[in-house]
């Protein structure tokens, strides 16, 4: 019953986090780009948790990106998952109180999110890419991102140090 509840707290979190997404920071703009809460949220739990907790947040948060506005259903889903899982499997070898650490990695997240989402982008919609501009927007997008991450930090290690009590072998982060 307890892990039940610990769930139903991170669906609430994955489901406040995707309003702030499309209600605040699609508002504010810094240097012309949007923040992405999703990879801050996946990349810093697969980095605490480990591989399958970030896998298994990936997949929800994607999924219900998807369905709510993805063009093609399961790229985000699969992106995200992918997300989750990679982080946690580089994370295994980092110190996960460390706020830098965190930084770092969505700081990567990023460019690794956005590189799946390109791939599948020219992969099913043929669309043509501007390596220059989107290097620009990746780079501007990853500060973004690194910068909500070092504000948002003690959060996300409360968040992930709760989802790391439903381990059997639950362990000091």
């Amino acid at each position: 019953m307890r892990d039940l509840s610990i769930y139903l707290i991170v669906l609430m979190v994955i489901l406040f986090v995707i309003m702030l997404q499309f209600n605040v920071f699609d508002l504010i703009r810094l240097v012309g780009t949007t923040a992405n809460l999703g990879v801050v949220l996946v990349a810093s739990v697969g980095l605490m948790t480990g591989k399958e907790r970030g896998a298994g947040v990936g997949a929800v948060y994607g999924m219900m990106l998807d369905l709510i506005e993805g063009k093609c259903l399961g790229a985000f889903l699969s992106a995200y998952l992918l997300l989750g899982y990679l982080c946690g499997r580089v994370g295994q070898d980092f110190s996960k109180e460390n706020r830098t650490t965190a930084v770092a990695m969505v700081g990567v997240g990023t460019v690794v999110f956005e590189g799946i989402i390109l791939l599948l982008n020219i992969l099913l919609f043929k669309i043509e890419l501007t390596p220059i501009f989107w290097g620009m927007e990746l780079a501007k997008e990853a500060v973004y991102n690194m910068f909500i991450t070092i504000i948002s930090f003690s959060f996300l290690y409360r968040l992930s140090d709760l989802l790391n009590r439903t381990k059997n072998n639950y362990y000091l982060l």
